[in-house]
Order: C-alpha cells, then structure tokens, then sequence
C-alpha cells in the first residue's frame, strides 16, 4: 500500500531553526529495519523436507495458532518450508498457508508503546493452482485478515488463479498501525470464503518495527558551530518522544591537508542529537577550515526497534 505524507523542513536564521510546512516532499524510503515481532520469518527448530501442520490450540515459536471450527474440523495451519519447492518471497525462510481443514489464524502479542507508529510489512500469496481449464469450483480470491490490538486493521484480498510453484506472485503489504497500550495483539486470519484446505491464503516474512518521520531543509547556510533542528513526528504527525531513538549527522567534503597534495575527500559525524518532544536538536561541529565551501550531509534517524531513515541535505557553511 503507497501512502504519501506531508513534508516539512527547517528554516534556520543563523543558530536558530524553526520547522515549517514546505510544499515539495523530501522522499521518504522504507528500508529494512529491525523488527520486534518473534520469529517474523516462521521458522521451526528443526527443519526437514515436510510440511508442519499445526491445529488450533497449538503454536509455533513466537505465536499462537487458533482457528475456526468447521464441523469436526477445528481449524488451523499449515508450515511449509523451501524445500517443499514453492518460490518464496524475498527474505523469507518459509511460509504459512492459512488453513488446516478450515480457517487459521496466527497470533504474537509485542510490547509497544502508546501512541506510537509502528510499520507492519507482510507478503502475501494464495496457493498455487493446479486444477485443470474448467476447474471452477474454487474461489481463487484469498483474503486475509489483519487485527491488530482487538480491531480489524486490514483486509487485503489477492487473486491466486495464476499462481504456479515457480511463480507465486507475491504481494508486499504494509499498514502503519498505532498502539494504544503498553501491549498489543497482532492477529492474520484467514478470511477466504472457500473453505477448502487445499487452497489457502499465504502468509510470509512478517515484520513490525517503529515508525517515524523525520523532516529537515534539503539546503541550509550555517555557521560551523550553529545548530539544525531535526523535526521528528510519528507517522499520524504527532511530535515525537522516544527513548533511544536518535539522529547522527554525516558531512562530506574536500579538505586540503598539503598546500602540493590535492584536497582529500573526508567523511565525519557533524552533528548528534537525540530525540525529543518531537525534535533532534544537532548542535555542529564542522572544523573552520570547511568555511565557504558546500557540505553534503545526510542524516540518519536510527533506534533499537525502529525503521532507519535517511535525509539527505546540503550545508553551505558560512
């Protein structure tokens, strides 16, 4: 799912720097982070050329599995690994098909804090199809459904009529989610209306790590020792506080070292500053040798258990 955001940068007037709105966005790119769910990727203790079945009741590290009772079926999921020669998607070790006789679902409870953004990243795939032409009895249209602390968050369908063994046809889904609590229960369910087990929804890689935006000026004139304010938000634009969460500032530019050797290129930390009541204030130190020349920085906001990101920007010292 694309989502687009509001940019905003920072003004500065010698040492002093205030956000406001700005009307280009600064690209904001998701990359792998770290991920506070259990066991994302469903691997088991041991593995080996089969399939896992696992009922309703029962569980597999990091989470618990339930289902919902057909007749004397109650329900549940099926562990299927590389070897059982399905394609998997990127970064994956194995997958879940979503039901055992009837509908699964799978659950993990994290810790989380109040008020707090959090990406939610999955794969999702239907079994493949190996019926013939005129096989029509299947519904080939998977859903799956997200609940995240008790509520339905998102219910994504996807169509696996063309799916083969060698070609599954991943899809990646994201949710920005916000916790409420102190815990929070993330819950996959399969929603499909066909009921058979041979052609469940998939599941695969899931992962959940704290979100953040993080706004500053693509440009900036500065003093050596002046400062920059980093404007940090949760992904729903609330100011945010998190501890342990903060930003690093890396300047880049050519430095003469012998008046008959040409200027090197140096690469050093300027600036650092944790974040706070919705700010990283950076306070420079850019040696006095780099006045009049153009600094590119990039900043990177980082944290344990939260998505890194990258900000890019020039800094004419001045």
């Amino acid at each position: 799912m694309k989502k687009k955001y509001l940019a905003a940068a920072v003004m500065c007037a010698g040492s002093l720097c205030v956000p406001f709105a700005a009307t280009a966005a600064a690209s904001q790119l998701k990359v792998a982070g770290p991920n506070i769910l259990n066991n994302g990727k469903f691997d088991l203790p041991a593995k080996d050329n089969g399939v896992a079945t696992v009922a309703a009741g029962g569980s597999l590290p990091g989470w618990a599995v339930g289902g919902i009772p057909v007749g004397d079926a109650s329900g549940g999921i099926q562990v299927y690994p590389a070897a059982q020669g399905l394609q998997l998607p990127p970064g994956a070790t194995e997958m879940i098909k979503m039901s055992y006789f009837a509908r699964g679902s799978v659950t993990q409870t994290v810790k989380t804090t109040a008020g707090w953004t959090y990406l939610l990243q999955w794969y999702e795939s239907g079994y493949p199809n190996y019926g013939p032409p005129e096989f029509t009895s299947i519904d080939w249209t998977k859903t799956v459904h997200v609940i995240w602390g008790g509520k339905l968050v998102a219910a994504p369908t996807f169509n696996a009529k063309a799916n083969t063994d060698a070609d599954m046809h991943w899809a990646l889904r994201q949710e920005v989610l916000t916790a409420t609590s102190s815990k929070t229960t993330l819950e996959f369910a399969d929603a499909t209306t066909q009921t058979s087990t041979g052609y469940a929804s998939i599941i695969a890689n899931v992962s959940l790590a704290g979100d953040a935006k993080l706004y500053l000026p693509t440009s900036a004139t500065l003093a050596p020792t002046s400062r920059l304010i980093a404007v940090v938000h949760t992904a729903t634009g609330y100011a945010f506080t998190a501890p342990g969460l903060t930003v690093h500032l890396y300047g880049t530019w050519k430095q003469k070292t012998l008046s008959y050797a040409p200027p090197t290129v140096v690469t050093k930390l300027i600036g650092t500053g944790a974040v706070s009541g919705g700010q990283a204030v950076l306070r420079l130190d850019i040696p006095a040798s780099a006045v009049g020349k153009t600094v590119a920085a990039v900043a990177v906001m980082s944290g344990s258990g939260f998505i890194p990101l990258r900000h890019s920007l020039t800094i004419k010292v001045s």
